[in-house]
C-alpha cells in the first residue's frame, strides 16, 4: 500500500494499471496468420502473349487457292485455328462437301511474321496486323503478294 501513502487516488492508479495491461496485451497478444488467397487459373482459360501483341485466337476468311492446294473445294472459307503451346489447326470449309483439316505448329518473330509448319513438311508465312485484328498470308520469301492478288490475301479474328 505504498501507493495510498503517496496520496495516489485508487482510480488513477486503476486507469494506469488497466491500461498497460491493455496495450500489452494489444501488442503481445499472438494472432492466427491468415494464409493469403489462392487464385486458381484454368490454363484452358488462359491467353498467352507473344511478339507484337499477338495471342492464342482464331482468323478466318476466304484465301485465293494455288495450283492443287484446295482440292476439290474451290475457294473454301479457311480457319487458322491458333492454339497455346504453338499447336494450330488449319481448317477448310467449303460450301457444300467435306471439311478439311490440317495440323501444325506455329511461332511468331519480332518482325510480326507467323511460320506455319504443317505435318507434311509444308510452310506457310502470314503477318500478324494487331490495329486491325487481321492477317495477311505472304509468299514463300515472306513478302506481300503483288498487286490486286494481295487484297484477298487477309484473315479476320473472328474469337
Amino acid at each position: 500500500m505504498i501507493f495510498l501513502q503517496r496520496n495516489i487516488p485508487i482510480r488513477a492508479l486503476l486507469y494506469v494499471l488497466a491500461s498497460t495491461f491493455f496495450f500489452a496485451s494489444c501488442t503481445t497478444g499472438k494472432k492466427a496468420a491468415t494464409p493469403p488467397p489462392v487464385v486458381v487459373i484454368n490454363p484452358a482459360d488462359s491467353i498467352e502473349l507473344y511478339s507484337c501483341g499477338f495471342e492464342n485466337s482464331s482468323f478466318s476468311g476466304k484465301l485465293p487457292c494455288f495450283g492443287d492446294e484446295c482440292g476439290s473445294y474451290g475457294a473454301p472459307v479457311t480457319t487458322l485455328q491458333f492454339k497455346p503451346q504453338h499447336k494450330m489447326t488449319k481448317v477448310l470449309e467449303p460450301e457444300q462437301g467435306q471439311t478439311s483439316n490440317r495440323a501444325g505448329t506455329w511461332t511468331i518473330n519480332q518482325d510480326c511474321i507467323i511460320e506455319i509448319n504443317y505435318e507434311d513438311g509444308s510452310r506457310e508465312y502470314f503477318r500478324f496486323y494487331k490495329a486491325i485484328h487481321k492477317i495477311e498470308r505472304l509468299n514463300a520469301n515472306r513478302e506481300s503478294f503483288p498487286g490486286t492478288l494481295n487484297q484477298h490475301n487477309y484473315l479476320s479474328k473472328t474469337r
